[in-house]
């Protein structure tokens, strides 16, 4: 909750406040381009199509083991982060962000289907 909705009669009540650990949903993203230096568009894109896909992947197993199916994981993914480009890629903090919540996702799911 922001801070107008709290000045202006927003969050009074207890149940608006989420707690800490509760993990996270993803919301819109934004990759910000870097003025100076950056990591490369091109293999940035990939690799958080590759990490959407085994996401996507592990989801679709957690999903049929509930369902009383048998699965097989995907085979886990590492990967080199994007090299870095002197001007126009993707903003370091942005993307670094952005892949640790998707790695942190995926290392969840893993673990919950072990």
């Amino acid at each position: 909750m922001g801070l107008f909705a709290k000045l202006f009669g927003g969050g009074s009540r207890e149940d608006d406040f989420e707690p800490a650990q509760k993990p996270r949903e993803m919301g819109p993203v934004t990759l910000r381009t870097a003025r100076n230096g950056g990591y490369d568009k091109t293999e940035t894109l990939m690799l958080l199509d590759r990490l959407g896909s085994e996401l996507l992947a592990l989801e679709e197993a957690r999903d049929a083991r509930a369902q009383g199916m048998s699965v097989q994981l995907p085979p886990e993914f590492r990967f080199d982060m994007p090299r870095q480009v002197s001007a126009g890629g993707f903003d370091g903090a942005d993307t670094e962000a952005y892949l640790n919540d998707l790695c942190g996702r995926i290392a969840r799911l893993r673990a919950e289907l072990m």
